[in-house]
């Protein structure tokens, strides 16, 4: 996937960046494992890649995650663990979006990465809701996450969310709703 050497000016759009997306065992970034990693390129506002791999977890996933995303531990059964994907240090040259990544997704990979005694450091990155929760100050903060949640988010910007809860449609749409955003004003 390359990286990213030039100097940015203009809006945060512009050139390159990564979304990344996790669907996950639990809630807990400090103990969920990773299932699906799904990462999208975009280039100058327009998708140009997409990856998304699944994980086998050492503890199994539960009824209730499975509830949500859709993947099961039969899904996964041949699948490596997520400490032996070879291309995630891709994502530590790049600007990486996410929606949540500040308190879930990027923490969770940073913890994943600790247990797997690999080093990883996310730089540059960039986290949508943050943005929205500036923008929609009305939308509750704690408590029912539901008023926030991505597919709630994009259905307000008008951005088409196919597939919620798959890793690699979830970073699709939050990578456009990026753009919406921008587009609206209410990002740089």
């Amino acid at each position: 996937m390359g990286s990213l050497h030039h100097h940015h000016e203009g809006p945060i759009t512009r050139g390159r960046f990564l979304v990344a997306d996790v669907e996950t065992t639990g809630l807990d970034p400090k103990t969920a494992e990773i299932v699906e990693l799904g990462v999208v390129r975009f280039e100058d506002g327009r998708v140009t890649g997409v990856v998304s791999e699944r994980f086998r977890p050492k503890g199994g996933i539960p009824p209730e995650a499975t509830a949500i995303h859709h993947i099961s531990n039969d899904d996964v059964a041949d699948r490596s663990p997520f400490a032996e994907c070879g291309w995630i240090g891709s994502l530590q040259r790049e600007r990486v979006v996410g929606y949540n990544i500040a308190a879930f997704d990027g923490p969770l990979l940073c913890e994943e990465m600790r247990r797997a005694k690999r080093r990883f450091v996310l730089h540059g990155t960039l986290d949508p809701l943050i943005m929205v929760r500036w923008a929609l100050p009305a939308l509750p903060r704690r408590g029912d996450t539901s008023a926030r949640s991505l597919v709630n988010i994009t259905n307000h910007f008008g951005v088409r969310l196919t597939q919620a809860h798959s890793a690699a449609a979830d970073a699709r749409a939050t990578g456009e709703l990026l753009l919406a955003l921008v587009a609206r004003g209410l990002c740089p």
